[in-house]
């Protein structure tokens, strides 16, 4: 009985081998069917890697020499050549430096310059900035920028009650939500209206 049983195990044991070695030959008819293939895809992962790495590698260079010139621009900041350096090697940081001196310096034609940049947030702000500087409440009351609506609103009530129409004032300063930032500041403005009925 047990030579019966080797013999049966002997038996499963070459059924096995069997199919490994039937897995391997189809491995290998596979291989030498697609071999071509496999080696363009193979290729092509390798210069996609390749690629991947070496723009990497630009992009971080081009963003430390763009680190450099704003740094140097911050302490220069009429310098023509650092300028247009900036404005090579990063458009959008050169935006935003340019937003920030004409804000700084109050440049009514610059921020108007800057209100039809490409750069959203860089148009918005100078929008913001221009109208604040400028009192228009109309440009005031457009500004799109969610977290300056209530800025703006305030500012906008503020402007009416210089003009002497806290009515309009007081409505304006209740649409801000109650869990403002603001909220102290407009307290006070709608106790100076209140103050001011009496």
């Amino acid at each position: 009985m047990s030579l019966k049983q080797n013999l049966e195990h002997v038996k499963n044991e070459f059924k096995s081998d069997e199919k490994i070695f039937e897995s391997a030959f189809k491995i290998e008819r596979f291989f030498k069917k697609y071999k071509i293939l496999l080696f363009v895809l193979l290729g092509v992962c390798i210069a996609l890697f390749a690629y991947f790495q070496i723009s990497g590698i630009i992009e971080e260079n081009r963003a430390k020499k763009a680190t450099e010139f704003y740094n140097k621009l911050l302490d220069e900041p009429n310098n023509q050549a650092l300028r247009e350096g900036l404005a090579k090697n990063s458009e959008e940081l050169f935006l935003f430096f340019e937003l920030s001196q004409a804000m700084k310096s109050g440049d009514e034609a610059s921020l108007k310059k800057l209100e039809d940049s490409k750069n959203v947030l860089v148009a918005e702000l100078a929008k913001y900035q221009n109208a604040s500087l400028q009192k228009d409440l109309q440009a005031l009351a457009n500004v799109q920028i969610f977290s300056l609506q209530e800025l703006a609103r305030l500012q906008q009530a503020f402007l009416l009650i210089q003009n002497n129409q806290v009515k309009e004032a007081h409505e304006l300063l209740q649409s801000i939500q109650e869990d403002s930032l603001l909220k102290d500041v407009i307290k006070i403005l709608l106790h100076y209206k209140n103050e001011d009925k009496k």
